[in-house]
Formats: structure tokens, C-alpha cells, sequence
């Protein structure tokens, strides 16, 4: 039992856990990734889909780095990075806010999605309609 006195509850789905987040605590999330490989990538990005999808919702993500699986451009680059990438990122779901929020207009007030890693580099927002 938890703090609460409910039993923990597991879950094999990321939509059905963002589901519950959401229904629990509400629509104004605060997501706090680790450091490195080891995220949960499919959860943060149910969580940025709903976010994405619906404007009355604010997402806040801390998290020390976004690791993004490089893309070589050049022979000599694709030949170097491959195998260290292919080693590091197979299996690896890229997250959904890194490349939506490059392009993506930042924006005051409800409906925010905000990036901030420990830099205090802050990415992203919601594109203005």
C-alpha cells in the first residue's frame, strides 16, 4: 500500500497511463525527465501528444538533456556515427517534443508545452492559430 492506502497500480499502455495522470492530477502537468538513456520515452510522449492535441492543456518538461539520435549527413559521418547510434539508440523511441518543439512558435498563457533543460535552455511553446 502506498501513502494513501491504494495498492500501486501498473500499467502496460503509455495512453492509458497518460489517461490517468490526467484524470488524477489534473491538466496542468509538470514532467521532470533523468539525465541520459533511460527515460521514459513512450510516456513523455503520450504526455506530449495530449498535450499537443488539446489547448487547454499545459505541459512543462524539466529534464537535463534531450538526447536525440544524430543524423549524419556525409559518407564519412554516417560511417563514423553509425554503429556508435545504432548501439545507443536501437530500441530507443525518439521523443516527440524534441522535433516538434524546433519548430513550434513559444507562447504565453494556458495551452503552453515548455521544454526547459538544466542549461535553462528553454525550447518550444504551442504554434500560435
Amino acid at each position: 500500500m502506498n501513502l494513501r492506502g491504494r495498492a500501486p497500480v501498473h500499467f502496460d499502455n503509455a495512453d492509458r497511463l497518460t489517461g490517468t495522470v490526467v484524470e488524477r492530477i489534473g491538466k496542468n502537468i509538470v514532467l521532470a525527465l533523468p539525465l541520459g538513456l533511460g527515460k521514459a520515452n513512450h510516456v513523455a510522449n503520450s504526455l506530449f501528444i495530449r498535450a499537443a492535441g488539446d489547448p487547454s492543456m499545459a505541459l512543462r518538461i524539466f529534464t537535463a538533456l534531450t538526447l536525440e539520435k544524430p543524423h549524419p549527413k556525409r559518407d564519412l559521418e554516417r560511417r563514423f556515427i553509425g554503429p556508435v547510434s545504432a548501439r545507443l539508440f536501437d530500441g530507443y523511441p525518439a521523443l516527440a517534443y524534441a522535433d516538434a518543439l524546433s519548430w513550434m512558435e513559444e507562447m504565453n498563457g494556458p495551452g503552453v508545452i515548455v521544454a526547459k533543460e538544466a542549461a535553462g535552455a528553454k525550447k518550444g511553446g504551442r504554434k500560435k492559430k
